[in-house]
């Protein structure tokens, strides 16, 4: 069994390990000098978090950026999905960050945060109870797949980089 401790981070090496034994990965930062990071501290998680979960359960998120207000009746089917047919033990949630104003102030190519046309990032997660024989990984996966077929072609095709998403290529 592993811990978690707010002591330095654990080193790729045990990072690496602790997905093989338990088949999920640690909130923890990125190198010595970052103890504790994503879930702990309220933010982001690594991109193996994102795919294969947490040691505490199993999190799945996906993103993406969009320029256009999404129409009101994918609004409403996004609303659905969101509160039907869930699985016993599994969260879901949509996360809408407005963008504009300021953050589109900046051209593109002056820092390393490139997203500076869009009104929001959407992301849509679920988090599932490892105890709870239905909320699998598959069922999860299975939901995210329909909010993707849900918002198909009305996004950006971008994803915000500490929230990258497995399933929309590099730019």
């Amino acid at each position: 069994m592993i811990l978690p401790s707010s002591g330095p981070a654990p080193g790729s090496p045990r990072s690496i390990a602790c997905y093989i034994i338990t088949g999920a990965t640690i909130p923890a930062g990125c190198s010595p000098a970052i103890g504790i990071a994503g879930l702990a501290l309220g933010g982001g998680l690594g991109v193996l978090g994102r795919a294969y979960g947490l040691v505490h359960g199993s999190r799945l998120q996906r993103s993406e950026f969009h320029r256009e207000s999404l129409p009101t009746a994918l609004t409403a089917a996004l609303i659905e999905a969101v509160t039907t047919q869930r699985a016993q033990g599994q969260a879901r949630e949509l996360a809408f960050t407005p963008m504009g104003g300021a953050y589109n102030s900046v051209p593109a190519d002056a820092t390393a945060f490139v997203h500076r046309g869009e009104k929001f990032l959407l992301e849509w997660t679920t988090t599932s109870d490892p105890i709870q024989p239905s909320a699998t990984t598959q069922t999860a996966s299975q939901w995210l797949g329909h909010i993707r077929q849900l918002l198909h072609g009305l996004g950006t095709g971008r994803a915000y980089q500490n929230f990258s998403d497995p399933e929309i290529a590099d730019h």
